[in-house]
């Protein structure tokens, strides 16, 4: 698991966020056996569909008729909808991560670049044995199946997001990776992440797209 699985979606998804590991609750305790099974029970790929992944570990609070709104994701989301251009509610996020969001079929790809989960990053997990190998993959298949926008969030992986994007950022956290824009920023659960930063990450990628676009 720790070698090929990377998240959820599909490679060739116009649409990217590239997380540095999932989060995990402190009920779980720090054993990752039901996930490895709840991985091998959903299909074991490099890829897995995010609710059916969920269900298999019998997590049901993100997917539900009564789903709640999953921090990390939500501001992710809120991202996706203001770059569409999207009228934003909570709701309307709410429906979009229990319908579609790291779906088989849909329009986004939900990785990381580890995908040991820990409850923070303090926690000990081999996070290095397969860092490199999968570094030159993310990039090398971003180059390849050439998705709109990129988005790696977290800024202690800066040196990994570099290196998937080949180069340093400019001074909005953008780069260019071929014809995708790539946008570097803080983990969306960061002390001071407000909801209005989010949105306006969106609008700057949908400028951003644009010019590409027009050149």
């Amino acid at each position: 698991m720790a070698k090929e699985w990377y998240g959820h979606g599909q490679w060739n998804a116009p649409y990217w966020f590239v997380g540095p590991e999932p989060g995990m609750a402190k009920t779980e305790g720090d054993d990752l056996t039901e996930r490895c099974l709840a991985w091998q029970r959903a299909g074991g790929g490099s890829l897995i569909d995010c609710a059916r992944y969920h269900k298999a570990l019998k997590i049901d609070s993100w997917h539900s008729a009564n789903a709640q709104l999953q921090p990390t994701w939500g501001k992710l989301i809120r991202l996706l909808l203001s770059f569409q251009g999207q009228k934003l509610s909570r709701q309307m996020i709410v429906n979009y991560q229990r319908g579609h969001w790291g779906g088989d079929g849909g329009e986004t790809c939900v990785i990381e670049l580890s995908p040991l989960a820990a409850n923070n990053t303090g926690v000990d997990r081999d996070r290095k044995r397969f860092l490199t190998d999968r570094t030159a993959f993310l990039r090398s298949t971003i180059l390849q199946c050439k998705p709109t926008f990129v988005v790696m969030y977290g800024k202690g992986c800066l040196s990994q997001w570099q290196q998937i994007a080949g180069g340093e950022f400019d001074n909005q956290g953008i780069r260019e990776i071929g014809t995708t824009i790539a946008l570097t920023t803080k983990h969306p659960v960061a002390r001071g992440a407000r909801n209005q930063d989010w949105e306006q990450l969106g609008k700057l990628l949908r400028a951003r797209c644009s010019e590409g676009n027009s050149r």
